[in-house]
């Protein structure tokens, strides 16, 4: 079975040739639609102007396993239109709505956690590395104030490190590292190493105020950097040392076991705030 590039393309090709009541059930052994019904019409759309270049993309069946390179430059292309049409100007506008309502964030806080979802490295490589169209169906829910931002920022960062295996195989190494110190350098993850190099009398203005990303609670404050440790000293072992001939995938599986522990606390935690929520009685206007 080929990739998530032939799953996408797929998709395409079921959703311009089979009527929509088949849409979900069309050999689901091959690649079953996944999407949400908004997300399918969009590869709907997609497929019916992929048709008017070129037919022979999207044929039904006949083209399983389609990957020349006009069909790749299409959908490339296609993945960054939707993310400017779609996802950009509905982030920036829910991070001004929750900025001006919810907290009376200044518009230089809105514009900063709007680039930081924005950033997130690990949609950034799977959707324009891997490939897929991810940010079209996206919707974020970010409540502004530090340690829901703290949060945000070490889930952000297993996502990344979860994917980890995938971008290896797919050659996509510099890319992992580099977006990873980016998106971290621009949440503020990176402020220590600004302080920690003035006090060595290097010649860096250090803010006063520059904090590392972390929530005030410590049970998370241990967490955080716990995993952040367990994933670096992960990678390290990986580098240096190869897997047992009996386990080769011992590396996989512990990188698995940390994103999952780490999935795990952030969706109960992610569920005590929304039903916290629910029970206050605080109004957005």
């Amino acid at each position: 079975m080929f990739g998530d590039f032939e799953a996408q393309r797929h998709w395409l090709e079921i959703t311009v040739n089979l009527p929509i009541s088949e849409w979900y059930f069309y050999d689901l052994q091959y690649w079953g639609l996944d999407y949400p019904p908004l997300t399918a019409f969009h590869s709907f759309f997609l497929g019916k102007i992929g048709n008017l270049i070129d037919k022979s993309w999207f044929l039904l069946d006949s083209s399983r396993g389609f990957e020349t390179s006009d069909l790749k430059s299409f959908m490339r292309i296609t993945a960054l239109i939707s993310e400017l049409v779609i996802y950009i100007p509905a982030v920036v506008w829910y991070c001004k709505w929750m900025g001006r309502y919810y907290n009376n964030a200044l518009p230089v806080d809105q514009t900063i956690i709007a680039a930081a979802i924005l950033f997130q490295p690990h949609l950034i490589i799977i959707d324009h590395g891997h490939f897929q169209y991810n940010s079209v169906m996206l919707g974020f829910t970010l409540l502004i104030d530090p340690d829901v931002i703290s949060m945000v920022c070490w889930i952000c960062n297993i996502s990344l490190f979860s994917m980890w295996p995938l971008l290896k195989r797919d050659g996509l190494v510099l890319q992992y590292f580099v977006l990873g110190i980016l998106s971290n350098w621009l949440m503020g993850n990176l402020s220590w190493i600004r302080k920690f190099a003035s006090k060595l009398g290097m010649p860096i203005s250090a803010r006063d105020k520059a904090q590392t990303v972390l929530p005030h609670n410590w049970f998370w404050i241990i967490i955080i950097i716990g995993s952040y440790v367990s994933a670096l000293l992960l990678h390290i072992v990986e580098f240096v040392k190869p897997p047992p001939e009996n386990l080769p995938d011992l590396w996989v599986i512990g990188n698995v076991l940390i994103s999952f522990g780490c999935f795990i606390l952030f969706w109960l935690w992610n569920n005590y705030k929304l039903f916290k929520l629910c029970h206050t009685k605080t109004k957005l206007v």
